[in-house]
């Protein structure tokens, strides 16, 4: 199953690049401050104003925007905590946590300085093509994992020193039922042989700099899509990057 209780980090810095937002029934509260957050839920702190305006079971809605962000993400939940300080603290669980949880990882990983991201292995039936190319070096293969932060290839064996980790690679993937491959920059992070024939190689993407903000989204769809398919089948997929 998704792990919905996974904290990511809440960086010092975060309330000078981020603004959040709570609105609720009763309840539009600018000056949030974010106290943790995870994918299935999130603790804030709100101003004074808000103190007797808030209930537990209370539908609410978190915007989080930034300057990094190509549009603000939104979030819905539910009052799961009510403090009676003077500047409440409240606790908001996600209602499509599995989403947020996708989301988090693709626009946020940055802001968060979170480095792990959950793989899946694509549909057999539906197979994602890529091409790899590094200076004269080219390799037409498949997926065999991916995720909002970088993607596990295979190819054959002689590729282990062929390429590079000192340059970035550039993968260019084909998603199923997205026109047109998605271009990203991508750094080398282990090449080993699994048999006499076989390499396997894992790849992470380099910043957001390296993807359109619909490049992203398109990953970020897919990603979210194979993990609700596989959830449905019952199959295994927390493949830790």
């Amino acid at each position: 199953m998704l792990n919905r209780r996974r904290q990511y980090r809440v960086l010092p810095e975060f309330a000078n690049i981020v603004q959040i937002e709570l609105l609720g029934p009763k309840v539009h509260a600018r000056s949030v401050t974010l106290l943790d957050l995870s994918a299935g839920g999130a603790g804030v702190e709100l101003p004074s104003g808000a103190k007797d305006l808030l209930q537990i079971g209370d539908t609410v809605l978190l915007r989080v925007s930034s300057e990094r962000l190509p549009t603000a993400l939104i979030m819905n939940g539910r009052l799961s905590f009510v403090s009676t300080d003077t500047r409440p603290k409240v606790g908001i669980a996600f209602l499509e946590w599995r989403q947020h949880r996708v989301l988090l990882d693709s626009d946020l990983r940055s802001l968060f300085n979170e480095r792990e991201a959950f793989r899946v292995e694509p549909d057999t039936k539906r197979s994602i093509e890529v091409v790899l190319v590094q200076g004269g070096v080219r390799l037409a293969t498949r997926v065999r994992d991916i995720s909002v932060l970088g993607a596990g290839l295979a190819g054959p064996s002689p590729f282990v020193e062929r390429l590079s980790s000192d340059r970035p690679v550039v993968l260019h993937i084909q998603l199923p039922e997205v026109r047109g491959p998605i271009i990203v920059s991508s750094d080398l992070r282990h090449a080993r042989v699994s048999d006499g024939t076989t390499a396997l190689f894992g790849f992470r993407f380099e910043d957001e700099a390296s993807l359109s903000p619909t490049a992203r989204r398109s990953l970020a769809d897919y990603v979210m899509g194979r993990q609700r398919e596989i959830a449905r089948l019952g199959l295994r997929q927390e493949i830790l990057l």
